[in-house]
């Protein structure tokens, strides 16, 4: 188990050590049972929602954080956004959205996870899947990986493959942080290819953190959080997941 050793404040967020494993925001386990794919991910338990939740899933695992407690800190409504709206309309707060408003994978949480240490305790345990698995007709696949050897994350867009190797459960290299937590969402920007690096933080999200794995080969030819989440939850559902 990975935590941090203090509280860090982020865009939208605060961060919290956790004496148990798992993440939690606005109280919510980031589960596959709790994720809900739209064009984002939102964590649904019981009556509660809160919105974007790859946007701080993302930078806890690329840090290699296993175990925090994640709060919504925004106090101001901003009603452009449409998680504003629906928070309003169903009379909770804006800090049940915990997505960077410019549509990052916060990069003010980067600089302020740099600041703390990261406590580990306890036995490590690794996780990927025994053999291939792919969902969406072949819009992902993910396939075995060494213990110890982390995400490589294979984007395959427009002719390019973009390439990045992550380990959830040890120190990602800076550079690699700042490059994918620099990128725009594809929704709010007109350069695909930035929007196929932000692409890749999400699967560090939706694969690395909700679906549980640690050691992964992933291709992604064509992005969508429901094949993520789906292929996280295939290989759950038909006992492919191995330690």
């Amino acid at each position: 188990m990975r935590t941090i050793a203090e509280p860090v404040v982020g865009s939208e967020v605060r961060v919290e050590p956790k004496e148990t494993e798992g993440i939690l925001i606005n109280g919510i386990p980031a589960e596959l049972g709790n994720a809900v794919p739209v064009f984002r991910i939102d964590l649904v338990q019981d009556n509660d929602r809160t919105f974007i939740a790859e946007h701080v899933l993302s930078v806890l695992g690329m840090y290699g954080i296993t175990a925090a407690k994640v709060t919504g800190i925004t106090e101001n409504w901003d009603f452009a956004r449409p998680e504003h709206r629906f928070c309003y309309s169903e009379n909770v707060g804006p800090e049940w959205a915990v997505g960077h408003p410019a549509g990052l994978h916060n990069p003010t949480l980067v600089e302020a996870l740099r600041t703390t240490d990261i406590v580990e305790t306890g036995e490590t345990t690794r996780t990927s899947v025994s053999e291939p698995v792919e969902c969406g007709d072949g819009a992902i696949r993910i396939a075995p990986r060494e213990s110890g050897t982390g995400l490589l994350l294979r984007n395959h867009h427009q002719g390019e493959v973009l390439t990045f190797d992550i380990d959830p459960q040890s120190q990602t290299d800076g550079e690699i942080i700042r490059e994918i937590t620099s990128s725009t969402t594809p929704f709010l920007t007109p350069d695909s290819r930035e929007g196929a690096i932000h692409w890749i933080g999400d699967m560090v999200s939706d694969i690395g953190i909700i679906g549980g794995f640690d050691d992964l080969v992933i291709d992604s030819y064509e992005p969508g959080h429901n094949y993520t989440i789906g292929v996280s939850q295939k290989a759950s559902d038909e006992g492919l997941v191995v330690q």
